[in-house]
């Protein structure tokens, strides 16, 4: 499925939308020294033990399992940051077995936990910062930018200091001042509709956490900075996270939100399997698609919603295809969508309860479940901080000195250590650095 160059689905939007605060590429981040840039062959190995050998800090279970990798990103979004993988399990949030889901969770927790610690704090200079944990689901789309380049399922756990969003306090353009075509992956179309439908969706689903709850979608609120943009769940605390109740009820989400987006794919196309490679598949006469939607479980808002954004579609015919597999990264999100399911997981404390406090102190966190048809940035590149409810994370702007890459490292060696002294499981491998070249080992 394609949609035009132009930007058709403008109208569909509130007009509140012309008026969102958009930080497009105010919060910038280093990129790691040249040296410690990953080879060809990191980069596109199918083992994750091969792709990412540099930069394994910790490994989590024995030599034949190891479950978990805690590794050092290839572009960091943050100063702070690293990234927890499941080499071995595939790329949904479904795919680790309870108990090591828990123990996944558990480690986001102890992460929490470090950058809440006052001598942490202190030794790194994270007063005033924020905390951000970002899950990507997208495990068909292999031919244009995905939201989840990694197809192994991983976390992304990232505290950005106060410095690196300064910027953010400086007012921000609106997004009708941004080109179509930034306009369109600052709000992906399936935002706003998206969401209605996964929230009465998930009103039927059993949350299994006492007191954690829905929050109704409200796009004005949304377009505000008040609720994050998407489909948001409120949930008692951080502490949450090492809980098989988490657990389980992440693997809901993921089955719910698969399950629905099969839907949409067979009311569209009449199909429920992804396409090949530079493919998509035709879409139904627009009868068809009408009648199909309309039989959906949903609201007549949600469902009329849907419809709207279903008739802006239009076929990607295999010439259009080829020409877009050697055009830029841009043209591609421009004009293709992505395969689904496709949406951003994101953790992180509510905007309008956040204090100068630690984050671990908050009593209540955000879920938030954002789709995606058409933006290729994940939940830890695009997301709100605060009441800017879109934030462009760009990546790769100058390098890191010396002084802050060593900061980063024993940042990093530093919690490996914390979580290793927290989480009961065994055993546990730690690296040390031993230069650029060599990485972790």
């Amino acid at each position: 499925m394609a949609m035009s160059a132009s930007d058709p689905f403008a109208a569909l939007l509130p007009a509140a939308a012309a008026t969102m605060p958009v930080a497009w590429g105010a919060v910038r981040i280093p990129a790691l020294p040249p040296d410690y840039a990953p080879s060809a062959r990191e980069l596109t190995d199918p083992d994750p033990e091969v792709r990412f050998a540099r930069r394994t800090i910790a490994r989590i279970g024995d030599a034949d399992t190891r479950e978990l990798l805690l590794i050092d990103k290839t572009a960091p979004h943050a100063g702070h940051d690293l990234m927890l993988v499941a080499p071995r399990a595939g790329a949904t949030p479904d795919a680790l077995d309870p108990a090591s889901a828990t123990r996944f969770w558990s480690c986001a927790l102890n992460f929490v936990r470090f950058v809440s610690d006052p001598a942490v704090i202190e030794r790194f200079g994270l007063d005033g910062g924020q905390l951000h944990l970002a899950l990507n689901c997208d495990p068909h789309t292999r031919d244009r930018e995905s939201v989840q380049a990694s197809k192994q399922l991983h976390l992304h756990l990232i505290h950005w200091d106060a410095s690196e969003l300064a910027p953010l306090s400086a007012p921000q353009p609106a997004l009708a001042a941004l080109a179509p075509r930034e306009r369109r992956q600052a709000l992906d179309p399936a935002t706003l509709p998206g969401a209605r439908l996964i929230a009465e969706r998930l009103a039927a689903l059993p949350l299994g956490i006492p007191g954690a709850r829905v929050v109704p979608v409200d796009p004005a609120r949304q377009l505000a900075g008040l609720d994050p943009l998407g489909c948001t769940l409120r949930l008692p605390g951080w502490e949450t996270l090492a809980t098989p109740a988490f657990a389980a009820l992440i693997a809901r989400l993921h089955q719910c939100l698969d399950g629905l987006a099969g839907e949409l794919l067979a009311a569209l196309t009449g199909q429920r399997t992804p396409p090949a490679p530079w493919r998509r598949h035709r879409l139904r006469p627009v009868a068809a698609r009408r009648a199909a939607l309309e039989a959906l479980d949903g609201s007549a808002a949600s469902r009329a919603e849907l419809a709207a954004l279903a008739e802006r579609l239009r076929d990607l015919d295999p010439a259009t295809a080829a020409r877009l597999a050697r055009a830029t990264p841009a043209r591609r999100q421009q004009l293709m969508t992505l395969d689904q399911p496709s949406y951003a997981l994101t953790l992180r404390v509510p905007a309008r309860t956040r204090t100068t406090a630690p984050p671990l102190a908050a009593r209540e966190i955000e879920l938030g479940i954002q789709p995606k048809l058409f933006c290729g940035i994940g939940g830890a590149g695009l997301l709100g901080i605060d009441a800017l409810p879109c934030v462009r994370i760009v990546r790769g702007v100058g390098t890191l000195s010396p002084a802050q890459w060593r900061q980063r490292l024993a940042f990093q060696q530093d919690f490996a250590r914390a979580n290793r002294d927290q989480l009961a499981v065994a055993p546990q491998t730690l690296a040390r650095f031993h230069g650029a070249a060599t990485g972790w080992r």
